[in-house]
């Protein structure tokens, strides 16, 4: 009998972080949770708090999300981190500005933490255009950035240079 509450508790203890985190999924063909990731920066927003485990976003790969993402003004925590990821085999998902709404970047981080993008391409909608965007990603007064496996093309070499600066705080 001790054997088996033992067990019980003991699977209480590593299975209830796993089923507390949400996972969503970004499939611009109808079959996730959201369809662009604007609708998932607006569920993000609609949060009063984010759930014990954090949130973590499938981006189903060799997909295409147009559009100008709103800003990201969100905070994670290290319990409980929000994630961006390539999900499925194939090319990364691609993020890619249809306008220059904004004209800085294409993704802006404001007061937000614990965000991690992982397998995500940045681009731009038409690269044989003389329009630009300075930078992929504007990081402003936020900590525990992660950007990983996430190229950004046309122009966003500088994107490097200004994100190491801002991480090192």
């Amino acid at each position: 009998m001790k054997a088996v509450n033992l067990i019980f508790i003991l699977a209480l203890i590593f299975i209830n972080p796993l089923v507390a985190q949400q996972i969503k999924t970004i499939d611009n063909t109808g079959n996730g949770d959201f369809t662009s990731f604007n609708e998932a920066l607006s569920y993000l927003g609609q949060l009063t708090s984010l759930p014990e485990g954090g949130v973590t976003f499938q981006i189903i790969a060799n997909q295409r999300f147009t559009g100008n993402p709103d800003t990201i003004q969100v905070q994670g925590t290290a319990d409980s981190p929000i994630v961006f990821q390539k999900f499925g085999v194939g090319e990364n998902p691609v993020i890619m500005v249809d306008s220059l709404a904004s004209g800085d970047a294409v993704l802006f981080l404001k007061n937000s933490a614990y965000i991690t993008f992982d397998g995500i391409d940045i681009t731009d909608h038409d690269p044989s255009d003389s329009k630009k965007y300075e930078t992929a990603v504007y990081i402003f007064a936020s900590s525990h950035i992660a950007i990983q496996n996430c190229p950004a093309r046309r122009r966003f070499m500088e994107f490097m240079l200004r994100l190491i600066p801002m991480l090192m705080l």
